[in-house]
């Protein structure tokens, strides 16, 4: 294209020579005609990779090209005056002080600083003696004379006075800024000829620098071309703020400027006239499809064919360069396959791989200033390994959340401070969507945020589904295989995640029939109920294979049968009914008011578990009379008994409705061992045993619930669901061999 390979797909503008080649090159949609032939529009705003730096390029193209050819327009000097077009302000070449960063936080001073580089740089550049100028200062400037004149004698660009006076220290930055800046701008005023001005990339400086001086020192820019712009109308400053930025100009002037502005953005269908007049500019293909070779990828989730450029757009983040990358690399790999079925599913891995390896590692890199939790690359890649599928409730949001803030967590995300909020920052990054009904319309759609929205404080409670995108799939996957945890992230079958995708009853259908199929621990059953999910989306005849599953059906866990209750139900009969919760009856003695009200606390964690939990302030409304309350109790599928001094008394001693209760569940015990749970609510120890622990119940275990707090009751709960807490590996078919010891001779 602009460079020695012209079947090279160029990502970075900034790397463009051939600028001849740019009127084939640039797909103009609306928003970027009305930048190119709009004289009034100055300011570009748009997000990182969405072409900032070519429009700008372009437009010092047309503007050359136009008074090149324009004999009776004055001339006009460019800044920069030769090639790169543009002034790129990619670092900041001091170690800023911490005094520095206190005044840089303010806008205001910001522009202040902007409006003397500007000043000097056009002035540099201008046919103004300098000697009369310097010889003008102020008596108070005077000292600064030797200092200005190194910065305007000869033709500086913004990028080198920038850097030249942030290295003073703060005091005697200020202190000039105060001294030259009124003579500076009245000698600006004097200038009468055309000057044109392209800056780029100030953000870039940014990225690697003080977060809290990201927003303001842009916003203080703009608002500087703006006055330079008024206090001399021959100059016009050309330049691109990031939207983020842009987002929070919120000055008294900000109305006036917006009319200067165009924000760059692109809708589906304007991308994908972008990608095929890209690929028709590298590759001579008048579409995608006939680049490729093929028209669509085969779908390993859905089991249905998907459109190449719809493949992308989901594994994208909506920006042009997204589709760049992608097709620079498919282009460099797409002739090495001769079978059509091979080349596509290589051709898919591809694109798949580079979401992961290269817009995603970029997007956080371009975006990171911004997160108020997942502020380093590690926080980020800790957060990201917390997440096993693709799509989730807003109570297993918050549980994740509880997890990666080490339960640390209020259960409010309205309320909670933004430093815990990992789902917002991967939500404003585009990488965490939601399932929402539009303002208009019946449809229910899948919404991402997109790089042309600005960020919002947060999360909603009241959306239905979240969902990750596709494009953090291998990069999750990844982490995964890095990760000690022996966890792996895995897509919901059947259901297709992408921005404006709709989200249909079979979707939600589908949701429930995996996490099911997911609760499954027996590695055979699973791997048996996931076979017959793909199966029944595969063949609309699909009939349930009983006979298989009664092969390899085994003695599994209370909740796991009812989950594979509801399973065959669903495939045998087309019918979601979901497993009832495991019913649990608390037993306790009342040793005084304290110890019932932490009973009742205790209730109220089973329920938020997910378990039908119930004590005898529950139930004595239902049932009056004490013994048809024990009879129900007993019915339950786990019986839950509190240990405490009062009740190994009353049990031991028969006195009361505790030794009523104790005697029938003493009686049962050995018939139904898995059904009776004793806890203790304090330290566990043989001491405290011999205080609470009835004779009765022999030596059965106890679940120490203070020490069970520190891992989430993982133990509590592997006794209500019939759960292995350790998953160890079955016996190795191959053991190991004794190695016979050599016995030296006897001396």
């Amino acid at each position: 294209m602009f460079s020695n390979n012209n079947n090279k797909w160029e990502a970075d503008a900034g790397n463009l020579s051939d600028f001849t080649r740019f009127d084939a090159f640039v797909y103009r949609n609306g928003s970027v005609k009305s930048f190119l032939e709009d004289s009034g529009k100055t300011f570009v705003i748009a997000a990182k990779g969405v072409g900032k730096t070519l429009l700008l390029s372009y437009k010092r193209y047309l503007l050359e090209k136009k008074y090149s050819q324009d004999n009776d327009s004055i001339s006009l000097t460019f800044i920069p005056n030769n090639h790169p077009y543009i002034s790129f302000v990619e670092s900041i070449k001091t170690t800023l002080s911490n005094e520095h960063l206190s005044v840089l936080q303010s806008w205001e001073y910001c522009k202040k600083l902007w409006v003397l580089i500007i000043e000097l740089c056009v002035i540099s550049y201008s046919n103004i003696d300098i000697d009369p100028l310097l010889d003008g200062l102020p008596d108070r400037a005077q000292r600064h004379r030797n200092y200005v004149d190194g910065l305007i004698r000869n033709a500086n660009s913004i990028e080198y006075i920038f850097n030249e006076i942030i290295s003073l220290n703060e005091s005697t930055l200020t202190k000039l800024v105060e001294d030259i800046s009124n003579y500076i701008s009245n000698c600006f005023t004097r200038i009468n000829h055309g000057i044109v001005i392209f800056l780029d990339r100030f953000d870039n400086a940014l990225e690697t620098s003080h977060d809290e001086i990201w927003t303001p020192i842009q916003v203080g820019l703009l608002e500087a071309a703006w006055d330079v712009m008024r206090s001399n109308r021959h100059i016009k400053i050309y330049l691109s703020i990031r939207q983020e930025a842009y987002a929070a100009h919120t000055s008294r002037n900000a109305n006036a400027i917006s009319t200067s502005v165009i924000k760059i953005e692109y809708t589906r269908a304007e991308l994908k006239e972008l990608v095929n007049h890209l690929v028709q500019f590298y590759e001579g293909y008048p579409t995608l499809e006939k680049f490729l070779g093929f028209e669509s990828f085969p779908n390993t989730v859905t089991f249905m064919d998907e459109n190449v450029f719809d493949f992308m757009f989901r594994y994208s983040i909506g920006r042009p360069r997204d589709f760049v990358q992608f097709c620079g690399e498919l282009s460099m790999c797409k002739d090495s396959f001769t079978d059509l079925s091979t080349k596509r599913m290589k051709l898919k891995e591809k694109v798949r791989t580079v979401s992961s390896d290269t817009i995603i590692n970029s997007l956080f890199d371009e975006l990171r200033m911004l997160m108020k939790c997942l502020k380093s690359l590690e926080c980020f890649k800790d957060f990201l390994i917390h997440l096993r599928h693709n799509v989730l409730t807003y109570g297993e949001l918050m549980s994740i959340c509880r997890e990666y803030n080490k339960g640390s967590c209020i259960n409010d995300c309205k309320n909670c401070s933004s430093e815990k909020h990992p789902f917002c920052d991967l939500f404003n990054m585009g990488l965490l969507g939601t399932v929402e009904r539009p303002t208009t319309g019946i449809d229910v759609v899948q919404k991402f945020k997109t790089p042309y929205e600005d960020f919002t404080n947060g999360l909603r409670g009241d959306v239905d589904f979240f969902l990750v995108h596709p494009a953090l799939r291998e990069y999750i996957n990844t982490l995964h295989k890095s990760s000690s945890l022996n966890a792996k992230y895995e897509l919901y079958i059947g259901i297709l995640v992408g921005s404006d995708l709709p989200w249909t009853d079979k979707n939600t259908e589908l949701y429930y029939i995996n996490k099911l199929i997911n609760e499954i621990k027996n590695k055979e059953m699973h791997a048996f109920f996931v076979s017959i999910l793909e199966k029944s989306l595969k063949t609309a005849s699909f009939s349930f294979p009983t006979e298989v599953y009664n092969r390899i059906n085994e003695n599994n866990s209370l909740y796991e049968k009812r989950i594979i209750d509801s399973l065959i139900q669903y495939f045998d009969k087309r019918k979601l009914a979901m497993p009832k919760p495991i019913t649990i009856f608390v037993s306790y003695a009342y040793d005084n008011e304290e110890h019932k009200e932490k009973v009742e606390s205790f209730v109220e964690m089973l329920l938020q578990m997910g378990f039908d939990a119930k004590m005898d302030s529950m139930l004595k409304s239902e049932y009056p009379d004490i013994d048809q309350m024990m009879i129900y109790g007993l019915n339950c599928d786990k019986i839950v008994i509190v240990l405490s001094p009062e009740y190994k008394r009353k049990a031991d001693n028969n006195i009361g409705g505790v030794w009523k209760e104790f005697k029938m569940i003493a009686d049962d015990l050995e018939k139904n061992p898995r059904k009776y749970i004793f806890v203790s609510f304090d330290s566990f120890s043989e001491e405290l045993k011999e205080k609470i622990s009835p004779k009765r119940i022999g030596n059965r275990w106890v679940v120490d619930l203070k020490k069970g707090k520190i891992d989430n009751y993982n133990e509590l709960i592997a006794f209500i669901k019939e759960e292995k807490e350790y998953p160890f590996s079955k016996p190795n078919s191959t053991t190991v061999a004794v190695v016979p010891k050599k016995i030296k001779p006897f001396n």
